[in-house]
């Protein structure tokens, strides 16, 4: 989970030096921008769908001891207690589904508005774009450092045999 303010923290002064050396190669820095953020993701997406697999069976990598193995722990963790699938009325009229609906939107939405406002708001004060990339990292640094912080806490609170202890 700490990939993704990291993400902030490394892609905000990328983007903020691209949008900051002016044109390159006849491309407008907004267009080198989204061509060099988008490439990386382009070209993991072809590398992916050559490597991954459907199911065990296909995995080439896999001895056929490891892909009998794999497929009986699947077939043992689905079960006969494997719940019938809902219906898509059914789920857009269940009261849980939508109150988590609704609470992944705001969710969504914030950090939407965190991503694509907050550099817009920097650069308003005056900034320059490299600094306008430095200064919106700070957040993402704060975020990955509390989300360690975090999970080390939580972490501590129960003991071996499964008690809970209060924080230090």
């Amino acid at each position: 989970m700490v990939t993704i303010p990291l993400a902030g923290l490394i892609g905000a002064p990328i983007s903020g030096w691209l949008l900051s050396i002016g044109n390159v190669a006849g491309l407008h820095n907004w267009q080198l921008l989204f061509i060099l953020e988008g490439l990386p993701s382009v070209i993991l997406a072809l590398v992916f769908l050559k490597v991954l697999r459907d199911k065990p069976a296909d995995a080439e990598w896999l001895e056929p001891e490891e892909k009998r193995w794999l497929e009986g722990s699947l077939r043992a963790e689905r079960g006969p207690n494997e719940k019938p699938r809902m219906s898509t009325a059914a789920a857009l009229t269940n009261p849980d589904l939508l109150l988590f609906s609704l609470a992944f939107f705001g969710l969504v939405a914030c950090n939407y508005g965190v991503a694509f406002w907050l550099p817009q708001i920097v650069k308003e004060l005056g900034f320059s774009s490299s600094a306008t990339g430095l200064l919106v990292a700070i957040p993402f640094a704060v975020g990955a450092v509390a989300m360690v912080w975090n999970a080390h806490r939580s972490d501590g609170s129960v003991s071996v045999d499964g008690t809970r202890r209060s924080f230090p």
